[in-house]
């Protein structure tokens, strides 16, 4: 089986995997089997350049993952598992997870109720993006029989991609057209409902709810009035990341769930590690093999370890602030207007949404006014300023990079200054807390 990192660029192959993470302290050796070259593991160039599996179509899968990557319809830290005909997507995104993290932590009947339906709508999304993927290695199977791939030729998803844009089926990257174009074309017509299959998943992937509230409401699916508001006042929860508790971490982390509150591991050629724990268990040999070459003076790859940390840093600071600019005022909002009749569950969050949205303060889900809509713009003059900066750093917020490796892109020079003004902590972690 081989595993893909769709948003990060690494590819391994799990045959060294599944003995190493049973050993954490054994992890640093899984480095030699790590690519990291973000340029040649682009989500175009990798497949293009390289034919590792003749007459397979996992190049092919490693570029329409990157390109959903790239695109938001699966988590930026998704894994990607293939092997026997497979292509499934593991690991999700930190910001799922920690979110999940935070409704259970309220330890209360809607926080279980919330989580347990964000971990639905993950696990849904998911097997959508597993049905495209598959399908994508079903086809590119069938296509790459044909042999007009390699240097000067042209793949799979390339011909994928113009259907998508209108541009000829055989046109090549370099604006030529494939000297086998009417073999191409007659591909297309033999395998027309299938291709218009995947096309109809893919539809469906872009349409899906990316957050709980949208996911809720496009289900119609009845829920109590304690769980709108816990879902509201939660929203940015994420932010404080996720809770170092071992198996409390699990739940949401697909291989899929199996209706209770445990993971099934999907096992494929014997006994895989699930994607959680191989993703991690990734992480900290990647940031230890990064302070022994830091420690010889090669300092680039710490800079991954920096940003990690500043980009928590930065996140949670701006979270907290927003806690404390609107602390109380959740309950007192929801109090005074989440429960007045055909109020549809309306809430301070809501409110802000509207705000940030450029919408009228007082619009609900189904697009109408509440009934208070007068006394909500009153409510909001009365609480500016507070609100104001809220739905500023609600922007931001919104605005941060999704991955430690966005924001090193885009901040390099903040996150070098960061390293070296804790270069030693950084080198040496254990030593702080010895």
């Amino acid at each position: 089986m081989t595993i893909y990192s769709a948003g990060q660029g690494y590819w391994i192959q799990t045959s060294a995997v599944i003995n190493s993470v049973k050993n954490r302290e054994k992890v640093h050796s899984l480095v030699d089997d790590i690519t990291t070259d973000q340029s040649m593991f682009s989500s175009q160039s990798m497949a293009d350049s390289y034919n590792i599996h003749k007459y397979s179509g996992y190049m092919d899968v490693f570029a329409e993952a990157g390109q959903l990557s790239q695109q938001g319809l699966i988590g930026k830290e998704s894994l990607i598992s293939m092997g026997a005909g497979e292509a499934r997507v593991g690991y999700w995104s930190e910001k799922n997870h920690s979110q999940w993290q935070a409704y259970q932590q309220e330890g209360s009947e809607a926080g279980m109720e919330a989580a347990g339906l964000l971990k639905q709508m993950v696990s849904e999304r998911q097997q959508l993006a597993n049905n495209y993927l598959e399908g994508v290695m079903n086809l590119a199977n069938k296509f790459n029989m044909h042999d007009l791939g390699g240097i000067g030729g042209i793949a799979f998803h390339q011909v994928l991609g113009n259907d998508e844009v209108g541009e000829p089926l055989a046109l090549k990257r370099d604006g030529t057209l494939h000297d086998d174009a009417d073999v191409i074309t007659q591909f297309w017509q033999d395998n027309k409902n299938e291709i218009d299959q995947l096309k109809a998943v893919y539809s469906d992937l872009k349409n899906y709810p990316k957050d709980i509230e949208g996911w809720i409401d496009q289900r119609d699916i009845p829920v109590n009035d304690e769980v709108n508001l816990l879902t509201d006042r939660l929203k940015n929860s994420w932010v404080q990341g996720r809770v170092e508790a071992g198996d409390d971490y699990r739940p949401v982390s697909v291989f899929f769930a199996d209706g209770s509150d445990t993971v099934s591991q999907q096992s494929i050629h014997g006994s895989a590690p699930d994607s959680l724990s191989l993703t991690r268990s990734l992480e900290e040999g990647m940031d230890k093999t990064a302070r022994v070459w830091g420690r010889m003076g090669w300092m680039d790859q710490m800079d991954d370890i920096a940003a990690k940390e500043l980009l928590h840093q930065q996140k949670n600071a701006l979270y907290q602030e927003m806690q404390t600019l609107i602390k109380g005022m959740f309950d007192q909002f929801g109090n005074l207007f989440g429960q007045a009749p055909g109020a549809g569950n309306y809430s301070l969050q809501d409110m802000v949404d509207n705000y940030v949205g450029r919408r009228p303060l007082a619009m609900m889900d189904n697009g109408s006014l509440h009934p208070d809509a007068e006394t909500i713009e009153q409510y909001w003059q009365e609480n500016r300023l507070a609100l104001e900066k809220y739905s500023f750093n609600q922007k931001e917020l919104n605005g941060f990079p999704e991955t430690y490796h966005e924001f090193l892109r885009r901040y390099p020079d903040e996150v070098r200054q960061h390293l070296h003004a804790n270069l030693d902590r950084f080198l040496f972690p254990d030593e702080e807390t010895a």
